[in-house]
């Protein structure tokens, strides 16, 4: 492990991979600590030639949790001091859910640092998904205390059943490196006055769009607005799937991103 920082925010991240290896930023969603990315999704971009950097957002985790509000570009911030740490610089960057959000916020403000772009069950058009972000915040915050019966609780959250082993032992771990319900309501508030729909069309960083066909969080109806926004954007529907990406599906969505950025440009 090793820390990055935002002025007096301190980023927990890690990489995976060789040095030289393609560089590989992974953005969490809200609540969702960097070991939300699946071991076995970081290993196999990595064997696939990727340096993979995953990290703890700010009130997250082993990251500083802090008590002032703050916004998207705030935490997209925090990510360019994750690359700059990892003497990285610039990056394929993969945004899950509220991380896919702030993945736009770092295209849009920070085209230097973004080779292309990646997002994952997320929305870039939020004006008609008003009324989620406190359907969100009540839900996140919520879950007993005890480590057993959180992870029980975890495990029957939002995820399908098709995971329900490893949820539990996510929800485990999760709760042993720490939990912060206080933290997970600013993440939703840093982005719920912001909308960007009018700037997405400015990224100019290639980008694949990837969302479960059953998301019940963001429909997938939500997932063709930023792949027809952003000029060189495609979408890619994945059937069957719910909100819970990349777990279940590992292997074939990390060979999906592989093919993706092995793609030759225009």
């Amino acid at each position: 492990m090793a820390r990055a920082s935002n002025g007096d925010v301190e980023i927990e991240f890690e990489t995976i991979g060789e040095r030289d290896g393609v560089p590989m930023l992974l953005i969490a969603g809200a609540s969702d600590q960097l070991i939300h990315w699946p071991d076995r999704f970081c290993e196999r971009l990595a064997v696939g030639g990727c340096l993979v950097v995953r990290y703890d957002s700010r009130d997250v985790g082993l990251s500083s949790w802090v008590s002032e509000p703050y916004g998207i570009d705030d935490t997209a911030a925090d990510a360019v001091a994750v690359l700059d740490a990892a003497r990285l610089g610039r990056a394929i960057v993969v945004g899950n859910s509220q991380g896919g959000m702030v993945a736009q916020r770092l295209a849009i403000r920070h085209a230097q640092c973004v080779s292309a772009l990646v997002l994952m069950s997320t929305i870039g058009d939020r004006r008609e998904w008003a009324e989620a972000p406190e359907e969100v915040a009540a839900f996140v915050a919520s879950g007993p205390s005890g480590c057993e019966a959180y992870a029980d609780w975890f495990a029957g959250s939002m995820r399908g059943p098709e995971t329900e082993d490893a949820m539990r032992d996510l929800g485990a771990r999760s709760y042993d490196r720490g939990l912060n319900p206080a933290g997970v309501l600013r993440h939703v508030r840093s982005w719920s006055g912001t909308s960007w729909h009018n700037e997405i069309g400015s990224i100019a960083a290639r980008t694949l769009v990837l969302h479960g066909e059953r998301d019940d969080l963001i429909p997938a109806r939500f997932a063709g607005e930023p792949a027809a926004s952003i000029p060189d954007g495609e979408l890619e529907i994945l059937p069957g799937r719910g909100h819970d990406l990349p777990w279940g599906v590992e292997d074939e969505v990390a060979d999906r991103i592989h093919e993706f950025v092995a793609r030759p440009t225009h």
